[in-house]
């Protein structure tokens, strides 16, 4: 019987077809040529691959779960000239080319349905086709809006939406309700409490605790639109995932909580 699993890697909101989001160098797109990489991908790229090397040498030698918490591809919306192909199936592929690598590694991969302007209605049960992910029991399909696994006695909750806030000083009162109400909910309705709840679409990296459990949202890859610049004009892009590592934990315990983050480029300083 195989060993269960010890740790569970999670990333987000990689937006691939996105002219600012995660790409692999001289992308082929179907029968229109290959698309170059600009300076803003091109560091994205250079940061995706010292993840990889990093998440893989933290996690040899372990049994592994990979989450990718939802918003793959960047979609055909809102008529956004900030795409790499019209077509979303190119951008489907992309991000598995650019997940297969992680995918490939991990014992059990779950794919969350991220904001559907983006993903459509079925693109990311794609993927998880291709990456063959694991099936969600009440659907049977491969990506789902919801999951909850148990690792090692411990109740984790992963869905891709959460509340924002345009205010760094108020990004806890986010945390802090969402933990709580995640958990109460659970119990009026007869089910486990999660002891960990994850969450994404805010594009930054945060980490509440308090003794009724933990929640954690996970930055992203991609930086800031031409709607983000907009919206959230004072943002800094950040880059990475997390690592929950239950490794020398006791059944139930909530895991060590491993963040590899990078700023992105605000705007640089020039000369005048």
């Amino acid at each position: 019987m195989p060993k269960p699993i010890q740790a569970l890697l999670v990333i987000s909101d990689i937006h691939c077809g996105s002219t600012v989001g995660l790409c692999p160098p001289m992308c082929p797109l179907l029968d229109d040529g290959g698309w170059i990489l600009n300076p803003i991908q091109d560091d994205i790229w250079d940061r995706w691959c010292a993840f990889k090397t990093w998440a893989l040498t933290h996690l040899a030698g372990v049994r592994w779960g990979f989450v990718v918490n939802g918003d793959s591809i960047e979609g055909n919306h809102h008529g956004s000239r900030q795409i790499v192909h019209a077509d979303p199936g190119v951008h489907a592929r992309i991000a598995v080319e650019v997940l297969r690598p992680l995918a490939s590694k991990a014992h059990a991969v779950y794919i969350t349905k991220g904001t559907e302007a983006h993903v459509g209605h079925s693109a990311e049960n794609g993927i998880g086709e291709a990456l063959n992910a694991v099936k969600h029991p009440d659907t049977g399909q491969r990506a789902a809006h919801h999951w909850l696994i148990r690792v090692n006695g411990c109740l984790c909750s992963f869905k891709h939406h959460i509340g924002t806030s345009g205010r760094k000083a108020l990004y806890a009162t986010q945390f802090s309700m969402q933990l709580a109400e995640e958990r109460m909910v659970a119990v009026d309705s007869g089910k486990s409490p999660p002891s960990v709840v994850v969450r994404s679409h805010r594009h930054t990296y945060g980490c509440y605790e308090n003794s009724g459990g933990l929640l954690i949202t996970t930055p992203a890859w991609q930086a800031l639109t031409s709607f983000g610049w907009k919206v959230v004009p004072s943002a800094v892009p950040e880059y990475g995932g997390v690592i929950l590592d239950w490794r020398n934990k006791k059944k139930g315990a909530i895991p060590d909580v491993i963040p590899n983050v990078s700023s992105g480029s605000g705007t640089t300083e020039v000369s005048a």
